[in-house]
C-alpha cells in the first residue's frame, strides 16, 4: 500500500501545471507515507497519507522554509499577523490528476502568497543575521575596556559600565556625531 501511495505522489507531481517533482520522505517503519511536492520556484508542499489520524486521506500543506541557521521561519502578513499554514485534505480514492487539480484549485493560491512572504522574510533574516554576526565580532574585539562592557544583541552593541566624566563626554561626542 505504501509503495502505491509513494507512486501516487510522483503521479500527482506529473499532473500538476508547471515544473513539479516528488520526493518521498517517509521511512519504512513509519505508520504513514510522507513526501514533498517541489516546484522549481522553491515552493514546497508536504504531503502525508494514512496513519491513525488520516485514514484513506492525503493531507497536503505548505512547507515553510528554513533560514540559513536551519530554523523554521515565522511568516507574517502585511498586518504583522502570523500566517497560518495553508493545507487541504483529499480522499485517497481520487485519481492523481484529480488530486493535482484540487491542489491547484484549493491550496496553491494561498501557498504561493505565504511562500512569497516567506521569501521576503528570508531576505530580511539574511540581513539581520549579517548584522548580528558583525555585532558579535565587534563584541569579541571590544570585550571589556576601562570599566565598560560591550555585548551584542540583535545586530547591535549594548554598552554598559561606569566611566569618568571626560570619557563619557567623549563617548557622547562620538555617538552624537560631534567628534
Amino acid at each position: 500500500m505504501k509503495n502505491e501511495i509513494n507512486d501516487t505522489y510522483h503521479e500527482i507531481a506529473k499532473a500538476m501545471s508547471g515544473d513539479w517533482s516528488a520526493e518521498i520522505t517517509s521511512k519504512p517503519d513509519w505508520p504513514r507515507s510522507a513526501g514533498k511536492l517541489k516546484h522549481k520556484s522553491g515552493l514546497t508542499l508536504f504531503i502525508q497519507s494514512g496513519g491513525y489520524n488520516l485514514p484513506e486521506k492525503h493531507e497536503i500543506s505548505y512547507l515553510t522554509p528554513r533560514d540559513q541557521k536551519g530554523h523554521v521561519i515565522t511568516v507574517y502578513n502585511e498586518n504583522m499577523r502570523e500566517y497560518s499554514t495553508p493545507s487541504i485534505r483529499v480522499t485517497q480514492k481520487k485519481a492523481p490528476g484529480q488530486i493535482a487539480r484540487d491542489i491547484e484549485r484549493r491550496l496553491l493560491e494561498d501557498a504561493e502568497r505565504v511562500h512569497n512572504a516567506a521569501m521576503q522574510r528570508l531576505e530580511y533574516l539574511k540581513g539581520y543575521y549579517k548584522k548580528e554576526d558583525e555585532a558579535k565580532a565587534a563584541e569579541k574585539s571590544l570585550s571589556y575596556t576601562n570599566g565598560v562592557s560591550f555585548s551584542a544583541n540583535g545586530g547591535k552593541i549594548h554598552v554598559d559600565g561606569y566611566v569618568d566624566i571626560e570619557t563619557a563626554k567623549a563617548i557622547h561626542a562620538i555617538l552624537s556625531g560631534k567628534a
